[in-house]
């Protein structure tokens, strides 16, 4: 190939490339320029460092005073169901509950075994009288005395339930019943 020819050849070819290189980048020209129309969009729509920080603050700010309005109302909410959730009595009528206790125990077909009443409990504003009893009964006789215990307007609580026989020579239940009482203290 001659000197010349070649000159033409690499002419010829470098045109070519560059033919192909304008094509191409009006194929993809069009492409590129709403992909950078897409990103300047997205990067307006973004907020600079300080303003997203300041939100996220904001945001946890707002969090943790929910949480402490969330802490103080269920604070409160358990205080007053802990004030509420006792009997109308005051500590002065314990003596009379006492003596009616005898009456609401006492049904048909129920045998009370032993009674005993534990140390008095004094906490805050409150009175606790806790006592444990004894009995011998049937099925009936038991539903009824639990039923008279938990309807009873004093508010008796049956913390224990304790099963100690189901069958001895007589055919009756043995259990032993925990409970407490509770009155305002003055």
């Amino acid at each position: 190939m001659k000197r010349g020819d070649r000159a033409v050849l690499l002419l010829v070819l470098s045109c070519a490339g560059i033919l192909l290189l304008l094509t191409g980048g009006v194929i993809w020209f069009p492409k590129l320029w709403s992909e950078r129309k897409q990103s300047i969009e997205i990067m307006s729509k973004l907020q600079n460092k300080q303003t997203i920080e300041a939100q996220a603050k904001t945001f946890f700010n707002d969090l943790r005073t929910r949480g402490e309005q969330f802490e103080t109302e269920l604070t409160r909410l358990e205080a007053r169901l802990e004030n509420a959730s006792f009997t109308p009595r005051n500590e002065k009528s314990v003596s009379e509950f006492v003596e009616e206790l005898q009456k609401v125990i006492s049904h048909p077909g129920v045998t009370l075994l032993s009674l005993s009443y534990q140390t008095r409990i004094v906490d805050d504003r409150f009175l606790t009288l806790p006592f444990e009893a004894r009995f011998e009964s049937d099925y009936p006789g038991m539903r009824l005395l639990l039923h008279s215990l938990e309807t009873h307007r004093a508010g008796i609580f049956i913390e224990r339930l304790e099963f100690q026989s189901f069958s001895n020579e007589r055919r009756r239940l043995v259990y032993k019943i925990a409970c407490r009482v509770r009155f305002s203290h003055e």
